[in-house]
């Protein structure tokens, strides 16, 4: 393990990204082929690597990053691993949002996927206030809290919200009915969901997804996410089609 890294390293200081990236691979391999428990010092290293393909310029030091960190993730799913990931679609994202707006589209998503993997709420809401207005962010937001909710992970998905409430001066821990009323209608709709998971209460969450329906279909992945909310929490079991829907949304 010393020795990939230190070549790989060594290939970086003289800017050879062909040659370092089989050595980062290799270093990765072996905690996949020694199925090796993750530490802090381990994961550090893994994000020291990509770290060092990022400081380069191009294309190949672009790709090298993204291979180096899949491969991370095939090894070992760690938060702080999601989190590096979550950084790099999110700069991704800055590069290209003036001159390719679909795929920066794209690095969005990747970016909110990875942030709710991480568990980083703060990191989400704050970066999408950031960044986009209006509608997008909170369409983009709502879709963030979802899927924090989709994952069991009800306390980050108030926390989201909850940042977004604040920078927009909506006290949701003092009058919570009425500062949710003045939520943008989809946030309402993601704040009466959050409160009806924390409750058995299928019929409400049925009727407020009827209510909210036009909402729910204009955010990325809705039905899918509404489905696997409703399956999680209510024991509502979404149509065939829609699970494989699911599946490939939180596999991508």
């Amino acid at each position: 393990l010393d020795t990939a890294k230190a070549g790989c390293l060594r290939m970086l200081d003289h800017d050879n990204v062909e040659c370092a990236l089989p050595l980062a691979l290799e270093y990765v391999g072996v905690l996949t082929e020694l199925a090796q428990p993750p530490s802090d010092a381990i994961i550090a290293s893994v994000i020291e690597l990509a770290d060092g393909f990022k400081a380069k310029e191009g294309g190949a030091a672009q790709d090298a990053e993204e291979n180096v960190l899949a491969a991370a993730l095939a090894w070992n799913g760690a938060t702080a691993l999601h989190g590096r990931v979550a950084a790099m679609y999110l700069r991704h994202f800055d590069e290209s949002r003036k001159t390719d707006v679909s795929a920066s589209l794209q690095m969005l998503n990747k970016f909110i996927a990875n942030a709710c993997v991480a568990e980083e709420p703060e990191l989400l809401a704050r970066s999408l206030i950031e960044r986009l207005a209006g509608r997008g962010v909170e369409m983009m937001l709502a879709a963030g809290v979802m899927r924090f909710a989709a994952r069991m992970n009800l306390r980050d998905a108030n926390a989201a919200l909850g940042v977004y409430a604040r920078h927009h001066d909506h006290d949701l821990d003092g009058d919570w009915a009425n500062a949710v009323k003045r939520l943008p209608p989809v946030l309402t709709f993601v704040a009466y969901l959050l409160k009806t998971c924390e409750r058995d209460a299928t019929p409400l969450f049925q009727s407020l997804t009827e209510r909210y329906y036009g909402e729910i279909q204009v955010l990325p992945q809705g039905d899918a996410l509404v489905a696997k909310i409703g399956e999680l929490y209510f024991g509502v079991r979404a149509a065939p089609n829609m699970m494989d829907m699911i599946t490939n949304m939180f596999n991508n």
